[in-house]
């Protein structure tokens, strides 16, 4: 986890072998009705790089195992369900307007607030509670000394939109 902005996948369509490993990349994943999602490389004597050691950190082992042993691609309704994806919109045009506004919705927090949580969240998912909560606390504690910390509570207590100066 390198990237500290928030990444969105707009999928309209076939996201299948490569295509899906990028999406599982990003940190939120949004898509059309029409939109398929697999992992094929089975069907031709080949391993998925990324996918095959993130899907199933994104959803139940059983489901990441069906997908990657058959090689089947499932359709956005069932990737909604088992959580591959956030969102399932009806068509191109909503999955724009969908994107923009969960960006919208993102860049309204404050940015250190966000990119504290994507590495919390990334280099901790796969720890021990205990040891999540030791890395969390000076990532936490580096936060609650900038200036925006000071400034959400305060413009939050004047009703009205923070100023977010990232220090």
């Amino acid at each position: 986890m390198g990237v500290y902005k928030p990444l969105i996948a707009a999928i309209d369509g076939f996201c299948v072998a490569g295509g899906l490993e990028v999406s599982l990349q990003c940190d939120i994943r949004i898509a059309t009705e029409k939109s398929e999602f697999g992992l094929p490389e089975p069907r031709w004597s080949i391993l998925a790089g990324y996918g095959l050691h993130n899907l199933n950190r994104m959803i139940p082992l059983g489901e990441s195992l069906y997908m990657q042993l058959s090689g089947r691609r499932i359709n956005s309704e069932r990737a909604y369900q088992i959580g591959l994806i956030q969102e399932v919109v009806a068509d191109r045009d909503a999955l724009f307007e969908t994107v923009d506004r969960v960006a919208g919705e993102i860049k309204m927090c404050a940015p250190l607030a966000v990119q504290a949580i994507k590495q919390i969240v990334y280099h901790g998912r796969n720890l021990p509670v205990e040891y999540a909560q030791k890395l969390a606390g000076p990532i936490s504690e580096r936060i609650t000394l900038t200036e925006d910390s000071i400034e959400g509570p305060k413009a939050f207590s004047e009703k009205r939109r923070p100023q977010w100066k990232m220090r």
